[in-house]
């Protein structure tokens, strides 16, 4: 597991979603967390992708989303002695979403600043409550905004599933 070398309660997660035709007729999405580097051995340990089956609500912004949902729900990481979970992901729609733009929409009624419907709302509203969720149990949500480049695994799984 990717867990920090001076506290063994904070782990990192690497988050991708991916797209293609995205936009266009027929697109199919994909989803990939990972909270390990390879191993051999257990190849399967290391992560999760997996296809999201519906074009109709298939964009890259939903699977991004999507695939931070499932990472958190994946386990109990605060049973597994976990007290914080950083997110790694490419998306700023996702980082400044969570970090900055939710506390916002919420208190407008989930309108954005130029008081138009905030899109994806529902998974806004499904993402929120799991990180509350997740913090009342005693175990903090952050997320961190990284290069695509530090990404690869995550974004090569997400496009596989795809």
């Amino acid at each position: 597991r990717y867990i920090h070398a001076r506290d063994r309660g904070m782990m990192l997660i690497q988050t991708d979603g991916a797209c293609l035709s995205n936009g266009l007729p027929q697109p199919r999405a994909g989803i990939a967390y990972v909270y390990a580097p390879p191993n051999p051995l257990r190849p399967l340990e290391d992560g999760v992708s997996e296809s999201l089956l519906d074009p109709a609500d298939a964009t890259n912004n939903r699977a991004e989303m999507l695939a931070v949902i499932t990472a958190i729900r994946a386990r109990i990481w605060w049973g597994e002695g976990f007290h914080t979970i950083v997110f790694a992901t490419d998306s700023e729609y996702v980082v400044k979403g969570c970090t900055e733009w939710c506390r916002a929409w919420e208190r407008r009624g989930w309108k954005n600043s130029r008081g138009q419907p905030v899109k994806n709302r529902d998974l806004w509203e499904e993402l929120v409550w799991n990180i509350e969720w997740t913090r009342h149990r005693g175990c903090e949500v952050s997320f961190w905004q990284i290069p695509r480049e530090w990404n690869g695994k995550a974004d090569a799984a997400a496009k596989i599933a795809a």
